[in-house]
């Protein structure tokens, strides 16, 4: 993100699992930013569908393998895209198996020294439905690599 920042002239960063979810919910409590239909994700997210060899959710057009364009299908209502399914993102977050471990405050949860293990979310293009909610959160080791792994940028505002 250091590119982005020196054209920018911004501060990029990625965001803590706390921001991720309150961007991908859009002020909803549901599953979905959209509500709690699946079959309603065609409109939001790009996921294995029927059209897919996965065979879960609901039947797009899409049947082509890979991610889709940023903003082909639907936003949230706060008009942030591709926040189910498309590919995972990365959070700046270390994994804590319990939820209840990570801060409240907006803060990445850290551990001491070394985090081999970082924090996904929103779920990719070949994900079924299941793992698309606004919730799912999964443990990924920050080393490895995935075809269905991307990040989202937040840029860093200066608090008063």
């Amino acid at each position: 993100m250091t590119w982005l920042g020196r054209r920018t002239g911004k501060a990029y960063r990625l965001p803590s699992e706390a921001e991720w979810e309150y961007a991908a919910r859009a002020g909803t409590s549901t599953s979905y930013s959209f509500g709690s239909d699946e079959t309603q994700l065609c409109d939001y997210g790009r996921f294995a569908d029927l059209a897919s060899h996965w065979h879960d959710g609901c039947r797009s057009a899409t049947t082509t393998h890979g991610p889709i364009q940023v903003g082909t299908l639907k936003p949230n209502g706060w008009g942030l895209f591709d926040m189910h399914g498309n590919v995972w993102e990365w959070a700046v977050d270390c994994w804590a198996p319990d939820a209840r471990e990570i801060p409240t405050d907006g803060s990445p949860f850290t551990r001491p020294g070394y985090c081999d293990v970082g924090v996904i979310r929103g779920g990719g293009w070949p994900t079924g439905y299941a793992r698309l909610r606004s919730a799912q959160r999964m443990p990924w080791p920050v080393t490895s690599h995935y075809y269905a792994l991307g990040l989202r940028a937040a840029l860093s505002l200066e608090r008063p």
